[in-house]
């Protein structure tokens, strides 16, 4: 249920724009929130955009649409010499990606439902070969914004949410963290790849969906 289904060529073309937007909307947020806490790093790169294209890494995109979940954008350069509290701030700027992924997953439920009400009354309100891969591409969006959420607020280095509770952690155990970064990246693909989260997630997304639509 995660990203794939079976209709091939037209779950890719579904799957691309609701990737765009969910990187878009990440990466946008944490170079607005760090240009609005006073680093104008992210500002001078045109970073703080609604444009996906300046947020993407070509490589990244490409295996986020083969494998449907890793991947990667272009990371957004912060510089925490310019903030007033740099710890508390870096966090805030950690928290904005996924809380903007949160917000965007929102929305698509409150789009869905609205779909779905309006459905129950009026019957089709578009011809089926637009309304379903349209309904489609709401489904994709709101999964894939709630798993950008998801695994980005995993407290594992580089995600963010490592520098979420970086904010609570002595620096000793920051350090720690940092030094053996690589170890815990290791780690985290095996959970992704092998672990539960994909079990987990599903298990989420289904009573979900399950508790909204049915």
């Amino acid at each position: 249920m995660l990203l794939t289904g079976r209709n091939g060529l037209l779950d890719i073309i579904i799957l691309i724009p609701a990737i765009l937007l969910a990187l878009t909307v990440h990466e946008f947020a944490h170079a607005w929130v760090a240009w609005k806490l006073g680093d104008q790093t992210a500002w001078n790169l045109g970073r703080v955009s609604l444009n996906p294209i300046v947020h993407l890494d070509i490589m990244g995109t490409i295996v986020l649409v083969l494998t449907g979940f890793i991947g990667w954008a272009k990371p957004v350069p912060v510089d925490s010499t310019y903030f007033k509290n740099p710890r508390k701030d870096m966090a805030l700027v950690a928290a904005a990606g996924p809380a903007a992924n949160i917000v965007t997953a929102v929305f698509f439920i409150l789009a869905l439902l609205l779909f779905t009400y309006a459905y129950s009354i009026f019957g089709n309100l578009l011809p089926i070969p637009i309304q379903r891969p349209l309904v489609a591409l709401m489904v994709r969006c709101l999964i894939i914004n709630l798993a950008f959420a998801f695994m980005n607020l995993i407290p594992i280095h580089p995600l963010d949410g490592f520098n979420i509770i970086a904010f609570f952690l002595p620096l000793s155990v920051i350090f720690f963290c940092l030094r053996y970064r690589y170890f815990f990246m290791v780690a985290l693909l095996i959970f992704f790849w092998k672990g539960p989260f994909f079990d987990i997630f599903n298990q989420f997304t289904a009573a979900l969906f399950k508790l909204l639509f049915s």
